[in-house]
């Protein structure tokens, strides 16, 4: 994981997956993690949600959107508080797919329950098969390092391919 933020992390246990954080206030990251090279994370600052991945030190923003305050992509400033997700899903039922055995999802919930897909990457770049290594996935969840401190009021993992 990122070696200057401190994280929240838990081991993802099961092939599908799906892990949410609610925040009090207007910021917060959730981020799936195999080491300091090989990261995604959904970060909610300032009214904007951006996605960002890191594979073998390269980094790239895969999306940049705003948020209204309801947590609803596509709008303006947060205020009473926001949900992010991650999940791990089936990369296709198709037995001719070209891709890896899952994708790893970012996304937001609305305080009305819909839920926002803001970025979709192929999930071996978070993989042993890309980085070496045998720790596996960690699920994290953290402060933004530019907020005021927040406060994680719900943290959940079950399993299943969502």
């Amino acid at each position: 994981m990122r070696p200057t933020r401190p994280a929240l992390c838990v081991r993802a246990r099961d092939a599908g997956w799906r892990a949410t954080a609610r925040f009090a206030g207007a910021a917060g990251v959730v981020g799936v993690y195999l080491d300091t090279d090989h990261w995604v994370e959904l970060r909610v600052l300032a009214g904007r949600a951006v996605a960002e991945v890191a594979v073998a030190g390269l980094r790239h923003v895969l999306a940049d959107v705003g948020v209204a305050e309801d947590g609803a992509a596509d709008g303006g400033a947060l205020g009473r508080g926001i949900e992010l997700w991650c999940a791990a899903v089936p990369f296709s039922d198709s037995p001719y797919a070209q891709g890896g055995p899952d994708q790893v999802v970012l996304g937001l919930r609305s305080s009305d329950g819909v839920d926002t897909e803001v970025a979709r990457v192929d999930g071996r770049l978070l993989s042993t098969e890309v980085a070496g290594g045998f720790t596996g996935r960690m699920i994290g969840t953290r402060a933004s390092g530019r907020a005021a401190p927040l406060t994680l009021t719900r943290f959940a993992y079950a399993p299943g391919s969502d």
